[in-house]
């Protein structure tokens, strides 16, 4: 597929490029770089190409392990971004206004190791995925009251939030096997590496939330600029490509086919534009795409590896079916007494 894809920005040994967010109207864009756990937030003019820094933190560390995932943003309207960072192992919120070009800050208390948030658009709520006692779970929190509500409490990973405009919905990433947003049973055996996208009503009364895809693969880091289409990156046919799931129709298609996996992206400009970062050739770059279409149904087929891998999958779950209805059998049973025995 051929595209006009500009390289925004690429790195030099050692530096990370994380995240990548386009303001609502595609006016700015916004991408994080980390050299060694010194980070750096960095906001583009896209039509006059110039660059700024908005925010500095971190600390540099040699033969070390450091935080990549830091800071994380989100915009709230064209001119109004959130980051979140963290300082002396305190989260705080930076609101940074792109025309007045100052930032308050505020301390995010009652929740440590952040993993992932997104502000409603012209709102007062954020979503926030988080680990809290080694689960990662989400939480609804109100900016005005600083307040925040745990939604699900599971053993399972949600991550990946996003807050579905015109809704009161939050469609999220999950290896959940249950439906439930509350489980107390903790069996590690249950634990997958496959992920698929869930959404919950925060108000519904029901304590459940609704599957959308059902796939032998990863399905992460969802979004959605409207109540009609679900944008979301996937690695069932072996690369990390963007996909976008139909709300109304329950259809799913592949957009792009790139060679190298998306590691993460944004779509703003009214659909026009995709910013997305991607390891390729050696190194991490930042791409910005003017000519993004939506509406292209792309097909490519699977790699051998992720023929090994889905088939590996079907086989273990086959096996661990089996296992369930041997272990369902009446105790009476001369072929459960044989089972135990074994």
């Amino acid at each position: 597929i051929r595209d006009r894809r500009t390289r925004v920005a690429s790195t030099k040994k050692d530096m990370h490029y994380g995240r990548v967010k386009l303001s609502p109207e595609g006016n700015y864009m916004v991408y994080t770089r980390n050299y060694k756990g010194r980070y750096r937030v960095i906001l583009r003019n896209i039509a006059k190409g110039s660059e700024k820094i908005i925010l500095r933190g971190g600390y540099k560390v040699i033969n070390q392990d450091y935080d990549d995932n830091l800071p994380m943003i989100s915009w709230k309207d064209e001119t109004t971004l959130g980051i979140i960072s963290v300082k002396y192992g305190k989260h705080y919120l930076w609101v940074y206004n792109v025309s007045a070009k100052n930032k308050v800050k505020r301390e995010l208390t009652r929740i440590n190791q952040i993993r992932d948030f997104d502000i409603s658009k012209g709102g007062n709520l954020a979503v926030l995925s988080a680990d809290r006692n080694g689960n990662s779970d989400l939480y609804l929190i109100s900016l005005r009251r600083n307040s925040i509500k745990r939604i699900t409490n599971v053993f399972y990973d949600d991550i990946n939030p996003h807050l579905i405009p015109g809704t009161s919905s939050i469609v999220f990433s999950s290896n959940r096997t249950t439906d439930s947003i509350n489980v107390t049973d903790q069996k590690i055996d249950n634990i997958s590496n496959v992920f698929n996208l869930f959404i919950y009503n925060i108000d519904s009364t029901k304590a459940t939330v609704h599957r959308l895809t059902n796939a032998f693969s990863k399905n992460f880091k969802p979004m959605a600029l409207d109540d009609k289409s679900i944008f979301y990156l996937s690695d069932q046919q072996g690369i990390f490509n963007l996909y976008r799931y139909n709300l109304e129709n329950g259809v799913y298609n592949q957009i792009t086919n790139y060679g190298s996996s998306i590691r993460n992206y944004d779509i703003g400009g009214n659909l026009n534009k995709m910013a997305f970062t991607m390891y390729k050739d050696g190194k991490d770059q930042v791409f910005l795409r003017s000519d993004f279409d939506q509406t292209q149904n792309i097909f490519t087929a699977q790699t051998k590896r992720q023929q090994y891998l889905n088939a590996k999958y079907v086989a273990q779950r086959l096996r661990k079916n089996k296992t369930a209805k041997l272990l369902d059998i009446p105790e009476t049973s001369s072929d459960t007494i044989a089972a135990e025995q074994d």
